[in-house]
């Protein structure tokens, strides 16, 4: 039981720590992009759709997140990969770091609770020797 009470913690940190690392690894292997053609985005003009192109001449496509878009402009730079774009590379960080503060209190309780459950279920040692006369 003690290896699978380990096995989840371990599991359930990896999960956890996968989001914030998705955004360094965009941050470190994304690159500056322009839109082309209309950029829909919605009601609140944050969150848009749009094509991109990059230095190289190929193209990506996707959500441009944290992009404000009043005016209904159809050209801009980001920083983008094929299928993700940002309106900065700083916001990369900064959704990082959100994610961690949410993240390190969540590891702690579960490694917390983890090991008082550990401690209040100790492993079976099985009987007890029988003394011989």
């Amino acid at each position: 039981m003690r290896i699978l009470v380990a096995t989840l913690l371990v599991c359930t940190v990896t999960l956890i720590w996968r989001f914030p690392a998705r955004e360094v690894v965009r941050y470190s292997s994304g690159q500056e992009a322009h839109t082309v053609g209309v950029v829909d985005c919605d009601r609140n003009h944050v969150n848009c759709q749009a094509v991109w192109v990059f230095p190289s001449g190929s193209r990506g496509s996707g959500e441009v997140r944290e992009l404000y878009n009043p005016e209904g402009e159809r050209s801009f730079t980001i920083f983008a990969g094929e299928d993700w774009a940002v309106s900065e590379r700083s916001h990369l960080l900064w959704s990082a770091a959100r994610q961690l503060t949410l993240i390190v209190p969540a590891i702690l309780i579960v490694g917390l609770l983890g090991r008082r459950w550990l401690r209040k279920h100790p492993p079976h040692q099985g009987p007890a020797p029988t003394p011989t006369p």
